[in-house]
């Protein structure tokens, strides 16, 4: 077993936790869905930062791989950043966070508290700063922390890690278990935008046929024990937060009237 084959099979439990996850079954009117993007807005959030991060030390910094070897973090992060950008019709101009706030906007969720968080960001504050005025749900909250640690951290092979199979790998899977159980219900109603907005994730997170994001993090962990182990550490705490987060949005689902029908999505 290489260490790839390691990793996965480490984390392999919490992944089939996010995979069959009772929150998928259970979104199934407008206001499941408008509480849902309530949520998971901060994850999307929190995707973004960290991407920027990786892009800055990747890209626009100058080359930490031997040459050989660069074109590889150049590789993952410009595809993820293309297929951000290129939207289409008349959202042809907005990034993927932008586009998952407008479709919040668009089936009526509660803007208030990504709003709020935004603006402190916007007057300068830090992310952290930002968190204490901000009603964020708390394990959305203890997710960001959890990142901005790690940014804090500035080691590489960890950011790399909790990126991809931290952050990209579940969203992957939560929006791929969203809009197959949307698809088999056949739900009535305009839910155009609602889906569009989760098959555009899809198509941002997938991996790619030559996806090289393994063999970078393998040429950064090399044969170091302590990086690898510290690698899984990172991932398994991004993996539980994230399932904490959906326990806490299921048991609000549950406990909240029913309030229309999808049919009311624009």
């Amino acid at each position: 077993m290489n260490t790839i084959e390691w990793l996965m099979a480490e984390i392999a439990p919490l992944r089939r936790l996010l995979s069959n996850h009772l929150l998928y079954d259970s979104i199934v009117n407008i206001s499941d869905a408008r509480m849902l993007m309530e949520y998971h807005v901060f994850v999307i959030l929190n995707f973004m930062t960290l991407l920027q991060e990786l892009q800055r030390r990747l890209i626009l910094s100058p080359p930490i791989f031997p040459s050989k070897w660069h074109r590889l973090p150049n590789h993952l992060i410009r595809e993820i950043l293309i297929s951000d950008h290129e939207t289409e019709g008349r959202y042809n101009q907005m990034n993927y966070f932008d586009l998952y706030l407008h479709t919040m906007q668009e089936i009526g969720c509660d803007m208030s508290k990504i709003e709020q968080l935004l603006d402190q960001i916007k007057k300068g504050e830090t992310l952290e700063e930002a968190l204490i005025h901000c009603q964020v749900p708390p394990f959305a909250s203890a997710l960001i922390l959890q990142t901005t640690n790690i940014l804090k951290g500035k080691q590489l092979h960890i950011q790399l890690a909790a990126f991809i199979y931290g952050m990209e790998d579940p969203m992957l899977i939560l929006l791929n278990g969203l809009l197959n159980r949307i698809k088999k219900r056949k739900l009535p109603g305009k839910t155009d935008l609602f889906r569009y907005c989760l098959r555009k994730g899809i198509i941002i997170f997938e991996p790619l046929p030559d996806d090289s994001s393994a063999e970078i993090l393998e040429i950064l962990c090399g044969e170091d024990e302590r990086k690898w182990l510290q690698v899984v550490k990172a991932i398994k705490n991004m993996l539980n937060f994230q399932l904490e987060l959906w326990n806490h949005l299921l048991t609000e689902l549950v406990e909240t009237p029913f309030n229309g029908t999808f049919e009311e999505l624009k």
